[in-house]
């Protein structure tokens, strides 16, 4: 397939600005965003946009009907939340010595950076372990 490169959009000073290409209708469309991040929409498996508005409701009606408190409310959220976002994927950490190690929603494998000591440790899916 070529690119249609022709139509390509640009700013007032004739540079090509922030795009992608829609192969559907065969040009370019701007990038939708705020602060540099471009605007993304989440889709399940069978291709239907996911609501999280929706989504989130239907997790605090669940925690409603089981008499969570508002903390283990919370709580419930932020782990289904750092589950999405950390699936299956370390991350890095960075803080003082000083500073409570995370524990909740953290994955095996990760790793923390104390800054003021340059000690590392790695999360073994219990404890933070100097390596």
């Amino acid at each position: 397939m070529a690119y249609n490169t022709t139509v390509i959009k640009k700013d007032a000073d004739n540079k090509p600005i922030p795009q992608y290409y829609n192969p559907l209708v065969d040009e370019y469309e701007v990038l939708q965003g705020r602060n540099g991040a471009s605007r993304v929409e989440l889709y399940d498996a069978n291709g239907n946009p996911i609501d999280l508005v929706n989504l989130i409701t239907s997790i605090i009606n669940i925690l409603n009907q089981m008499g969570a408190s508002t903390e283990a409310k919370q709580n419930e959220i932020k782990e289904i939340i750092n589950n999405i976002y950390n699936k299956d994927t370390t991350r890095t950490y960075y803080g003082k010595s000083s500073e409570t190690k995370p524990t909740s929603g953290v994955i095996k494998g990760s790793t923390f950076f104390e800054i003021d000591t340059k000690t590392v440790y790695m999360y073994d899916g219990t404890n933070w372990v100097v390596i």
